[in-house]
């Protein structure tokens, strides 16, 4: 729709030192109205209002679990501790002519491989001890998410087949062994079972117990984690009483609790999760 130029002939406008009246300035030239459909919004109609970009990767970023966004958080720091350290020192500048920047997604992949390397094979605890071998894969994962997730370099490939880190994952895997070879990483943690002696005990002393606040919330943290298999904090924190019913069995007429998960640690209800070669044929 064309929009007529908005043009005030300033000739007819009263001087600073005149007085006027309402109606003059009511008589002043305005830009003309122009005709628009009218448009309402339905709040209760079939579709949602407009969604805007912030809202989009809002949703985008909500669908990775928080315990990675921490993982990918705390790699990156990691990575920022080791590079404040390493550009003190006088041999950071010569080996590259350089020193190495604070952000990893501003290395190129020649330099991403180089200063990998190094970065894997130097990084310690805070009490100056050795990352189990696990735990060095998980820092490299989290660098890596960061890296393809946030930066949106997609072909950054660092743990897989790729040859453009086809060293590094040499020196990561010598690494890992020699780290075994010295006993970290070796020792398993588990938390043992709770024996059915130990669970009446638990009742007979008041730890569980259906009269008193304590007890049922400590029955209930227990008996979602045995018979619901929660795994986790935040299933304990998110579960919701629309996922529980109470049914009768019609064989043997006796109740039981159904339970319907949502997301869990390995199954976020995602597209990953579907079988879609039906639909793509």
């Amino acid at each position: 729709m064309d929009v007529p130029d908005f043009a005030v002939d300033w000739a007819s406008f009263p001087s600073d030192d005149e007085l006027i009246s309402l109606s003059q300035v009511m008589d002043i030239p305005t830009q003309q109205l122009v005709d628009m459909p009218c448009v309402t919004r339905d709040n209760k109609g079939r579709f949602s209002s407009p969604v805007k970009q912030a809202d989009l990767e809002n949703i985008q970023k909500c669908s990775v679990p928080i315990k990675t966004r921490n993982n990918n958080k705390w790699a990156l720091n990691l990575w920022k501790d080791w590079v404040d350290n390493r550009n003190s020192k006088p041999e950071t500048y010569f080996e590259k002519g350089k020193l190495i920047p604070t952000d990893i997604n501003t290395l190129n992949d020649e330099e991403l491989q180089f200063w990998l390397q190094r970065f894997i094979v130097e990084i310690r605890r805070k009490d100056a001890t050795n990352y189990p071998p696990n735990t060095l894969v998980q820092i490299v994962s989290g660098l890596q998410r960061y890296i393809k997730n946030d930066c949106n370099r997609n072909n950054v490939h660092i743990l897989r087949d790729d040859e453009k880190f086809s060293t590094f994952r040499k020196i990561l895997d010598s690494e890992m062994k020699r780290l075994t070879s010295l006993g970290f990483g070796t020792k398993v943690k588990s938390c043992e079972p709770v024996l059915p002696e130990e669970e009446k005990v638990m009742w007979d002393k008041g730890v569980f117990s259906m009269n008193t606040a304590g007890g049922l919330s400590n029955a209930i943290f227990f008996y979602n984690g045995k018979a619901f298999a929660f795994r986790g904090m935040e299933q304990h924190k998110c579960v919701e009483a629309e996922q529980f019913e109470i049914l009768t069995d019609q064989k043997n007429k006796r109740k039981f609790i159904r339970f319907t998960p949502r997301i869990q640690k390995n199954s976020q209800g995602g597209l990953k999760r579907k079988k879609c070669d039906n639909y793509t044929n």
